[in-house]
């Protein structure tokens, strides 16, 4: 039987935040594996998909914000002033 994966996005936001707290918690405390085996496995899938590309979008985020950051820094250390810096 095929699952409907078009979902609202709260529902969505909600098994990816069990699958996150299930993997903070590690192991030894998996007390809402019984609620995800209730999700069907291709909405968990789904869900898994979803949560891999948020991630990676924030690394890249994270990333970008670093190295403006580092430029800026090291426009500062080499004499110029902050308002001259180009901001991404």
């Amino acid at each position: 039987m095929a699952s409907n994966t078009v979902l609202p996005k709260w529902a969505w936001d909600l098994v990816i935040a069990m699958l996150n707290h299930e993997d903070e918690h590690g192991d030894d405390s998996r007390c809402l594996e019984p609620v995800l085996s209730a999700v069907p496995v291709e909405i968990r899938n789904h869900a898994e998909a979803i949560r891999s590309y948020v991630r990676a979008a924030q690394q890249g985020v994270v990333k970008e914000r670093a190295e403006a950051t580092w430029g800026e820094l090291a426009s500062i250390f080499a004499g110029q002033k902050s308002d001259q810096v180009s901001k991404p």
